[in-house]
């Protein structure tokens, strides 16, 4: 027996009120919350460094993660999983495999790009010490940022939008959109802001769409997570929105249009790897 739609067939209360209460919910606790954490913390710490600064930006999303359990939990009356899920456990199988596969594909779009564009990368002069800091605080960090954006992105909207819209394309197309204009003010924005702009709501449509069609985001997490934590580690760039990173390498320049075909590249190839699983619904 296959599994209900973890998108399209949830438990627990999910009327249209129960999720404008949790959005309430979860909205208050990103931005009212986080931000009062934030600022208690940082108030005792002088000078933080640019990785410290990284390590405290997370504080908003620990309170993310606490509004969206409270909504699931308290208001929809479920279990916290269900957002990720129909099944009992996570399945770390699908999430390693993707985390691995998208990883090695960055890494090789990054070599590609470099063979082009070599004067765009310089080795950051930075103690050893400092950079494995970084990567611990990275590798500790990243996963939870991207679990928050998952949850909420890929999870409790995608569940709320599906109550009204049954196409999985329409339904990946808007939360593509919608997870794209939420970048539209970051930094690096001001590269090319049609080409940038389309690079992010591209990414959120595949992870979106792999999501539907999988049904479990696992391997959205896993990819997302890959994500991230390469761009901390190997390629600090100082128009991003947390500023120039103890990485490994300094991005001083870009192309736009080339880096939109590189990550096209990697994500499409990602959703070839991941189609596999589309029929992969193991019985309840």
């Amino acid at each position: 027996m296959l599994l209900p739609s973890f998108i399209y067939n949830v438990k627990g209360k999910n009327d249209h009120k129960h999720y404008v209460y949790s959005f309430f919910i979860i909205l208050f606790s990103y931005v009212i919350a986080g931000t009062f954490l934030y600022t208690v913390v940082t108030s005792f710490i002088l000078s933080p460094s640019s990785a410290v600064s990284f390590g405290l930006s997370h504080l908003f999303n620990i309170c993310w993660i606490a509004g969206l359990w409270i909504s699931v939990a308290k208001i929809h009356k479920r279990s916290f999983l269900t957002l990720i899920t129909n099944e009992r456990t996570f399945c770390w199988h699908f999430f390693y495999r993707s985390f691995f596969t998208v990883f090695f594909l960055l890494f090789l779009s990054q070599l590609i790009n470099f063979s082009l564009f070599p004067h765009f990368y310089i080795l950051q002069h930075i103690e050893w010490t400092r950079f494995l800091f970084f990567a611990l605080l990275s590798i500790s960090l990243v996963p939870m940022q991207v679990l928050s954006e998952e949850l909420f992105f890929r999870g409790f909207l995608l569940q709320w939008w599906g109550k009204v819209c049954f196409s999985p394309l329409w339904l990946a197309i808007c939360s593509g959109l919608f997870f794209g204009s939420l970048h539209f003010m970051n930094p690096e924005m001001n590269v090319s802001f049609f080409l940038v702009g389309f690079q992010y709501v591209f990414v959120g449509f595949i992870l979106s769409y792999i999501t539907i069609k999988a049904n479990r985001s696992e391997l959205a997490i896993g990819a997302h997570t890959a994500n991230n934590l390469f761009i901390a580690l190997f390629l600090g760039d100082v128009h991003s929105v947390h500023g120039l990173l103890p990485s490994l390498f300094i991005v001083e320049d870009q192309n736009a249009y080339w880096s939109l075909c590189l990550t096209m590249f990697v994500f499409l190839s990602f959703y070839v790897f991941s189609s596999r699983y589309f029929n992969e619904k193991r019985a309840a």
